[in-house]
Order: C-alpha cells, then structure tokens, then sequence
C-alpha cells in the first residue's frame, strides 16, 4: 500500500491530537473520511510561527525598532481617527465635525498600513521585500 493512502503513518507535517492535547493512536487515528468529529489531519504551523520569532530576534529588526513601531502607531492611530470620523458622519453631525477626523485619519492610516503590509512581507520571508523599502525614523 502506498504511503499516500495509508492512513496510520505518523508523518512530523500532521497534528493527531483531538483538539484537547490526547493524542490519538491505532484505531483512533485520524481519517479523511469521517469529517470533522472523527478528527481530521490538521497540518502543523509551527513551522511559520518560529520562522517569524526567530526574524524578530535579527539585528535589522532591532535597528529599526523606532521605524517599527511608528508604523504600527501611524496605524492604530489612522484607524481610531478614521472610526471616530466615520461615526460621526453616519450620526447626523455637520461635515465640520467629520472632515478633520476623517482627513488626518487617511493621512495617518495610508502610510502606516503601507510600511505594516511592507514589514508583515518581510517577517513572512517574501522574495523581493527588504529593509530598504521601508522609511528610516532612526
């Protein structure tokens, strides 16, 4: 029988544990064919989440810490200005009172969201992302 439809192998890419950390064995072992109450194989992410750890431990990323985290402030502030425009323009206000929250929201969440896309790119080991296309607030 082929390893492909052999559903006792215990391959290191699948995760047999029944979702309250037993792991199941022998009979118990998972199948495709039963659905989602007789356990299906779900393949294992470690892999990406350590991958990620460990680019956070690299020496660009603490040399740009300052860059990092004016992304994710540019951001975070962006999207409460933007909420709190958008609210108030749906609640009825004058546009006097939406206007600035909605344009300093845009000013603030445009270039945040672009350096937040650039540096997920570059922890998630993209091919053609680096360093260099992010701004320096060094």
């Amino acid at each position: 029988m082929s390893a492909l439809h052999n559903n006792s192998s215990t391959s290191d890419d699948y995760d047999y544990s029944d979702g309250g950390g037993a792991i199941l064995s022998g009979s118990d072992s998972p199948s495709f064919s039963g659905g989602l109450e007789s356990g299906l194989r779900r393949p294992r992410r470690t892999g990406r989440v350590e991958a990620i750890w460990t680019r956070l431990r690299e020496p660009e990323i603490k040399e740009r810490k300052y860059t990092i985290l004016a992304a994710l402030a540019l951001l975070l502030i962006g999207v409460v200005l933007l909420g709190f425009g958008i609210s108030a323009l749906l609640s009825g206000q004058p546009s006097s009172a939406s206007v600035p929250f909605l344009v300093i929201g845009c000013i603030c969440f445009l270039p945040g969201i672009y350096q937040t896309v650039i540096l997920a790119r570059i922890l998630l080991d993209t091919p053609g992302y680096t360093f260099d296309q992010m701004p320096s607030y060094d």
